[in-house]
C-alpha cells in the first residue's frame, strides 16, 4: 500500500510538473501570438494608408521640389530678416499669395533688434533737425 501510494505521489508530482512546463509554454505562446497580432495590424494599417495615398493620387501630397517648383514662378523680394515669394499664377487666377522666408542668421531669433531700430530712429532725427 505504501508503494502505491508513493507511486502516486511521483505520478502526480510528474503530471504538475508537465502541467506547470506546459503552462510556461502556453503563457510563451501567447506572448508571441500577441507580437505576431500586433505585427499584422501594423502591416494592414501601412497597406489601408498606402491604398488611400494611391487613390488620391499625387495631388495629394506635397513635396519639397512641388514647393521649390512654385516658387521658381515667382518674384523674389528681399527685406529686412527675410524675403518674400510672391508666386504668379494664371492671368485668370492673379497672384496665388506670398511665401516668407527667415534669414539664416534671424532664425530662431527673438525680440527685437534695438540697436538697428536705435540707427533708425537716429537717422529719422537727424533728417527732421538738419533740413
Amino acid at each position: 500500500m505504501s508503494q502505491i501510494k508513493a507511486t502516486m505521489e511521483d505520478r502526480l508530482s510528474f503530471a504538475e510538473d508537465k502541467v506547470s512546463s506546459m503552462e510556461e509554454k502556453m503563457s510563451s505562446m501567447e506572448d508571441k501570438f500577441s507580437d505576431l497580432h500586433l505585427m499584422v495590424k501594423k502591416i494592414l494599417d501601412n497597406q489601408i494608408q498606402t491604398a488611400a495615398s494611391e487613390a488620391r493620387g499625387p495631388m495629394g501630397r506635397t513635396t519639397n521640389s512641388d514647393f521649390r517648383r512654385k516658387e521658381s514662378n515667382g518674384e523674389i523680394m528681399e527685406e529686412k530678416g527675410g524675403r518674400y515669394v510672391e508666386r504668379r499664377g494664371n492671368k485668370e487666377q492673379g497672384v496665388k499669395g506670398a511665401v516668407w522666408e527667415r534669414k539664416e542668421g534671424n532664425y530662431g531669433r527673438r525680440g527685437a533688434d534695438f540697436e538697428e531700430m536705435r540707427e533708425e530712429s537716429e537717422e529719422g532725427f537727424e533728417e527732421e533737425h538738419i533740413s
